[in-house]
């Protein structure tokens, strides 16, 4: 059981550094797309909106596995 919490565990880690990954990205989109998209919206605005959401729903996905792992984690923490 220990192993498996361990490996758990590791999966978890991953996941943050995943997600600190996301965010730092999504922070440098947020400058980039401030600095050189056109005021009123365009073709450069979409662009980086599209990039922006497409980081944006993968780092939902990973908070949902997260909490799964936590999950799964709480349950061994409870019966072992």
């Amino acid at each position: 059981h220990f192993d498996a919490k361990m490996k758990l565990q590791d999966e978890i880690m991953d996941l943050e550094y995943e997600m600190k990954m996301i965010n730092r990205d999504l922070a440098q989109l947020h400058k980039d797309m401030e600095q050189e998209a056109e005021p009123g919206g365009g073709p450069i605005q979409a662009r980086y909106a599209k990039e922006i959401e497409a980081l944006e729903l993968q780092h939902k996905n990973l908070r949902t596995q997260f909490a799964k792992l936590m999950d799964e984690i709480d349950e061994y923490d409870q019966n072992y």
